[in-house]
């Protein structure tokens, strides 16, 4: 049973998106292969610290959250992760760069010697 929707631009291929990011959620990306197994997951991961925030006792204006820097990593069927792009919000900016990485991502996965 496939997890997700379709997506409308590669889902002949396999990918399903099962969340997209947005309101704090991370972003959640299934490839399937033709006998519903799960080559390949794509997720966003929480990274490094990149400003540990500031709290006072008074809450005052200078209070701020910790900001963590974000990427995107694949998680194959073996459960091996690596890295594959160190600046989702980027991608998310440029609809076309997006469009592309994903096109190649589900490309290189769907052409992998086995």
């Amino acid at each position: 049973m496939r997890e997700g929707k379709p997506s409308k631009r590669f889902g002949h291929l396999g990918l399903h998106n099962v969340n997209l990011g947005g309101a704090g959620s991370p972003v959640l990306i299934k490839l399937y292969g033709t006998e519903d197994q799960v080559i390949a997951t794509l997720t966003e991961e929480q990274g490094a610290c990149i400003d540990p925030g500031h709290l006072d006792f008074f809450e005052g204006p200078n209070c701020r959250p910790a900001r963590y820097a974000s990427c995107l990593v694949e998680i194959l069927a073996d459960g091996t992760k690596h890295i594959v792009h160190d600046n989702p919000k980027a991608l998310a900016a440029d609809p076309e760069a997006w469009i592309e990485f994903l096109g190649d991502w589900v490309y290189r996965h769907q052409h992998q010697p086995t």
